[in-house]
């Protein structure tokens, strides 16, 4: 892990998505960081209902999307997000 890349997985419910974003602020406070919304990306499941998408990234003011795009370059997905492609 980088001090500004953290790669995070949770269950895609309001409830933890609020639990994630409150262990980030003493993680954040210590480390004198700030979460950058701008910067920051979502990504759900296909099997996500939309709705519920949209609800979970309004409350914590980071966009969805369906790709990550690229980092140094590299592809970030070529497939399905899971734990161990981490």
């Amino acid at each position: 892990m980088f001090v500004d890349d953290l790669v995070l997985f949770a269950e895609a419910t309001e409830d933890q998505v609020l639990v994630v974003k409150d262990c980030l602020k003493p993680f954040c406070a210590a480390l004198g960081q700030k979460i950058s919304h701008e910067k920051s990306k979502i990504i759900f499941s296909p099997n996500m209902d939309p709705s519920n998408a949209e609800l979970i990234s309004e409350t914590v003011g980071i966009p969805a999307t369906i790709s990550l795009d690229r980092y140094l370059g590299i592809p970030t997905l070529l497939k399905m997000v899971a734990k161990d492609m981490f």
